[in-house]
């Protein structure tokens, strides 16, 4: 996916889509977000009160997500797409390295380091846990979840906050930390019957 980042960031953008279209893509980053992500499980948690319990695996899934993306963020210097756009940078490969070390040091003398924290996506990773989450607690609703991350995830290309192999690295941490959060809660209550 790597050497087709460029490319697909810029066919990807918000730019080529009809204006409701993208107003809708705009707007799915709320499945991704920390605050759209409270609402929902708030939501759930007063509405289903039989899965209150459940939920807490589905908010540590999350938490580990979170936890194992923001480490690999700081150990990997990797430029966001929209620095390159506005700042106008010719960089050889997203991935800044120690020939980049002069644009790496004026991003970090004029903006705060997020700009250098692309990879992966932590909106992806989060959207991918929660749907992954929320499709063992609700299983009928397992397709519109999906629907509702790849959105969020789509979401994050569009608006160049990050390359799409950010994007899939991500939401590949999600499903993974989510899946085996939520196996394992369904292995122990299987158990415990």
């Amino acid at each position: 996916m790597f050497p087709w980042d460029f490319i697909l960031s810029d066919w990807l953008s918000l730019e080529y889509l009809p204006g409701d279209l993208a107003r809708c893509i705009e707007l799915s980053e709320f499945f991704a977000h920390g605050f759209g992500i409270a609402v929902i499980l708030i939501t759930a948690w007063l509405l289903d009160p039989a899965s209150r319990g459940r939920l807490r695996r589905v908010v540590a899934a999350m938490i580990l997500t979170t936890m194992v993306i923001h480490v690999i963020k700081f150990s990997v210097v990797r430029v966001r797409p929209v620095e390159l756009r506005d700042r106008g940078m010719v960089v050889q490969s997203s991935f800044l390295l120690a020939d980049d070390a002069d644009e790496q040091s004026r991003i970090r003398d004029e903006w705060i380091d997020t700009a250098l924290q692309s990879f992966p996506s932590g909106h992806s990773g989060a959207a991918a846990a929660l749907a992954v989450g929320l499709a063992f607690l609700y299983p009928r609703g397992r397709w519109w979840f999906l629907i509702l991350a790849n959105l969020a995830c789509f979401q994050r290309v569009a608006v160049f906050a990050h390359w799409p192999s950010d994007v899939l690295v991500g939401a590949g941490i999600g499903v993974a930390i989510g899946y085996l959060v939520m196996s394992y809660q369904s292995a122990g209550k299987s158990l415990n019957r």
